[in-house]
């Protein structure tokens, strides 16, 4: 019993020895495991000797465990292993392909001349500044169209991107159809002013001046390209527009989306405008007027460039209402005038651009951003204002005194500066049963129900029932309404925001009467926001003026201003107060 009780005590005590040496090394190498670091897709700035500048998360100092030699590491991206501090390996990205963006989106990304790629769960972003200087960023920084993008892949995804400073100098058009309803598109003809090119899958096929070409959904795979190579201009004739059969210049680019084709015009931003100014203003405007819409054209396109509304399409913006409306009107000798007195010319504010928001005439008075589309704060250089002094329209009785008078102003002159409508009631039942489902499914948030307990909110409904009463609850400082009641026999509901009161008061059937005397009905909405209603037996009676929703330039007050001798400048200056006008080049 002893000698077995002496063997089993041994054996216990070489257990402990070999779980207590087991233990250590498991400490020793934890200690030197918490000593290890990894730096993925890190960019090598500079190497020399063992000093290794880098970019990560932001510029680093690190030191190399052996001297590494700069031309073989300067300008890559790498993935680093650092052991207590020092990096003990390089581990290099295999692949490289500089290309344009085509389309973008979260988790993927479309490369001319490469296809589609995936982007890896690390992807990670750097800028170069032309002075060589390397910043981190994120993939909201990409957008379409940017060229010369080195993009740095590992397997079959893009785990980097190295972002050069250079200015997109095109601009991509989403096409809509013929009813503005959607960007798919169904057979596809086409010709062109002169000879024209299309590639497709690789091969190039040659077309002389006029021919037809057909382009159908189901017998379209790749991307098709249409060009002439900048010598005319494409003719879609299966679309048509105000002007007739559009005309485009730089290129068409055709792709299929299910069992539809979409249609991005890539051309020139300056050629873009050429199309932009007489679509958003008559060019029979003074050329002081037409310069300024340009250069807000510009600015506002600018902008939109660097955005990603519609990244997925391969586009910056589409060609209606939702951004400019392009060649709705064909380009004419004024607005190619306008455009190229004004090239590269911008209106920005602290460096930055501005949002250079235009309509079509005033009443007088102007909106602030905050009361027509619920920013968070008004922007300084779009003022809430009325230019005969500086009066708060904000109460009921001091808008309606002012909109029922006629002061001075650039667009007292204008044939919508005042107007007036007599809706009969079941006008006005109609027109918030058509409207109504889908301005809530827009944004529910704005569309809010009386409930049982007198508190409002959010909630699919119909219609109102008969209605009662529509009353203003609340008005911006300039007068725009951006709170209306409507009680009706079945629902009381509340609706925010000038364009959604514009679209659930508003009907094709409504005749206004305008400032000049003159009647006209088929608007699908209401003129402004800028109005009072008042109950009239079985009608309500609208006062109102202005057309548009009041943000920014006038287009008619614009074109007063010049007529009056005010140039470009002045005019911008007026509608957009502390702003400059800058060349694009040196814009943020």
């Amino acid at each position: 019993m002893r000698r077995t009780g002496r063997v089993i005590f041994v054996l216990f005590l070489l257990l402990s020895c070999m779980m207590g040496l087991w233990m250590f090394q498991a400490w020793k190498e934890s200690k030197q495991e918490r000593k290890k670091e990894t730096y993925h897709n890190v960019y090598i700035v500079d190497a020399s000797g063992t000093a290794i500048t880098i970019v990560h998360n932001e510029p680093m100092n690190l030191e190399s465990a052996t001297p590494v030699s700069g031309g073989s590491v300067q300008g890559i991206v790498a993935d680093l292993y650092l052991q207590e501090g020092r990096i003990v390996k390089i581990v290099r990205k295999p692949e490289c392909v500089t290309g344009t963006i085509q389309k973008l989106n979260k988790d993927k990304i479309t490369l001319d001349e490469y296809g589609e790629v995936e982007l890896a769960r690390e992807f990670t972003l750097y800028h170069i500044s032309r002075e060589g200087t390397v910043t981190r960023g994120d993939i909201s920084d990409l957008a379409v169209g940017q060229p010369d993008v080195r993009f740095v892949a590992a397997g079959n995804q893009i785990c980097a991107a190295v972002v050069p400073e250079k200015r997109i100098d095109n601009i991509r058009v989403l096409l809509n159809n013929n009813e503005f309803s959607s960007y798919d598109q169904g057979k596809t003809v086409l010709t062109a002013t002169t000879d024209f090119s299309v590639r497709e899958k690789g091969e190039t096929k040659r077309y002389k001046k006029g021919e037809k070409v057909t382009f159908e959904p189901s017998k379209v795979s790749g991307e098709i390209i249409v060009d002439t190579g900048n010598k005319g201009k494409i003719k879609i004739e299966s679309l048509h527009r105000q002007c007739g059969i559009p005309e485009y210049r730089g290129t068409l680019h055709i792709t299929k989306n299910g069992n539809a084709l979409h249609l991005v015009n890539e051309l020139s931003l300056e050629e873009y405008l050429y199309s932009v100014v007489p679509s958003e203003m008559p060019t029979e405007y003074s050329m002081e007027a037409l310069k300024a819409q340009a250069v807000c054209a510009r600015t506002y396109a600018s902008g939109q460039i660097k955005g990603n509304r519609l990244a997925e399409y391969g586009a910056h913006v589409d060609d209606s209402v939702s951004f400019q409306v392009y060649n709705n009107q064909k380009e004419d000798s004024r607005s190619v005038e306008a455009v190229n007195a004004t090239k590269n010319q911008v209106v920005a504010y602290d460096g930055k651009l501005a949002a250079t928001y235009f309509y079509s005439a005033s009443c007088g008075s102007r909106a602030g951003t905050k009361d027509v589309w619920f920013t968070k704060k008004d922007v300084s250089y779009l003022p809430s204002c009325n230019e005969a002094g500086d009066r708060d329209l904000s109460k009921e009785s001091e808008f309606r005194s002012f909109i029922q008078s006629k002061s001075e102003s650039y667009d007292s002159e204008s044939p919508w500066y005042r107007w007036s409508a007599l809706v009969s009631l079941q006008c006005l039942r109609e027109s918030i049963e058509k409207n109504l489902p889908e301005r809530f499914e827009a944004n529910s948030t704005q569309i809010q129900v009386k409930q049982k307990d007198g508190t409002y909110r959010s909630e699919r409904i119909t219609s109102v029932g008969e209605i009662e009463t529509v009353a203003v609850k609340t008005r911006g400082r300039g007068g725009v309404v951006s709170l209306l009641e409507i009680v009706g026999s079945e629902h009381t509901i509340r609706v925010y925001t000038e364009y959604n009161i514009r679209t659930l008061l508003g009907s094709s059937d409504i005749q206004y009467k305008k400032n000049d005397g003159k009647k006209i009905s088929g608007l699908s909405l209401l003129p402004s926001g800028f109005f009072c209603v008042e109950k009239k037996g079985k009608n309500f009676l609208f006062t109102g003026g202005g057309y548009g929703h009041g943000v920014g330039m006038s287009q008619n007050g614009a074109n007063t201003m010049a007529e009056n001798g005010k140039n470009c400048q002045d005019i911008l200056n007026f509608y957009f107060p502390g702003t400059k006008v800058e060349d694009r080049e040196v814009v943020g």
